[in-house]
């Protein structure tokens, strides 16, 4: 306000030097008498005080546009940002979601190595790194369910003729009897009592091909390197896959396998190796047995002499 006054004095004393000025010119006279210049700048000051006034409101409300595009411009703002947030969670509610899809679907798959190992052979839904080149390079495909096999499947045969190839040491008869357990349907998920007979009699097995001292303990390859910790011990997961790396081992013949374990084939034969190689190292390490005691000194009888 201040300002405005000082502006308002100096116009009105511009005003009435110019007036006087201009009217002096017309005269040819610059003596006006002081009254006359008395009302020239009394008749001049209320218009420059409308002028000023003009210029005030119209500044005045220049600025409370500006006041007003500022509020809005801000208030946009926030509404951007809301949403750009209220988008992002959004998104990333339905990135959770997708991934607990896939991570179902995961479970429910088996996948192919498709990297550049060119180990283009089915992988187990456990494993997540491809035990060949050790990347996760993995495309999945849906497992298929499966289909009426072994229709004629009774126990106790099954529990008589794996028997009878023990105690034969028909160690590839026995491989393959395990495949055909462990195949039938639903069996990787919800083993019956034929499957469940399989999961202490294989390991006993495998040390009796290998001449393994009982009770002995070495790695299993499928579970110890290639599985997750939170799955180790889960029959889907670890010991349905190991008990069939195990049929290899023993022998298993088995090069086409039905659904949803078609195209499995390889990676059980690459596991079978290194499970036989770990066996291998582990006879290796062993001690020498104690040599045997020696035999008693018979006595000859009395014929004898």
């Amino acid at each position: 306000m201040h300002d405005l006054i000082i502006w308002i004095a100096l116009i009105w004393i511009a005003s009435a030097v110019v007036t006087y000025v201009i009217v002096s010119i017309q005269e040819k006279n610059f003596s006006i008498p002081p009254l006359a210049g008395l009302l020239m700048i009394t008749s001049l000051g209320p218009i420059a005080w409308i002028v000023l006034l003009i210029i005030h409101l119209l500044e005045a409300k220049k600025e409370r546009e500006n006041k007003r595009h500022k509020e809005y411009l801000r208030r946009l703002s926030e509404e951007k940002e809301q949403r750009s947030k209220q988008l992002h969670e959004q998104l990333e509610r339905e990135r959770q979601e997708r991934k607990l899809r896939e991570q179902e679907e995961f479970m429910r798959s088996e996948r192919y190595c498709v990297c550049s190992c060119n180990s283009r052979f089915l992988l187990p839904i456990s494993l997540h790194k491809c035990p060949s080149c050790h990347k996760a390079e993995l495309s999945h495909v849906l497992a298929h369910k499966g289909e009426g096999f072994f229709a004629n499947w009774t126990f106790d045969s099954f529990k008589a003729d794996i028997k009878s190839k023990i105690d034969s040491c028909d160690f590839i008869g026995v491989g393959n009897l395990v495949l055909e357990a462990l195949m039938r349907p639903n069996q990787h998920k919800s083993p019956d009592e034929s499957t469940k007979f399989l999961i202490n009699l294989i390991p006993d097995v495998v040390g009796k091909k290998f001449k393994i001292p009982p009770a002995s303990t070495y790695a299993r390859v499928h579970t110890d390197r290639y599985l997750s910790p939170h799955l180790r011990g889960k029959w889907e997961f670890d010991v349905f896959y190991q008990m069939c790396v195990f049929a290899y081992v023993l022998g298993a013949t088995w090069e086409v396998l039905p659904p949803p374990h078609t195209g499995l084939h390889d990676y059980f034969v690459n596991m079978k190796q290194k499970q036989v190689d770990v066996i291998k190292s582990f006879l290796a390490e062993l001690p020498p047995p104690p040599p045997p005691l020696p035999l008693p000194p018979q006595r000859l009888r009395a014929s004898e002499l």
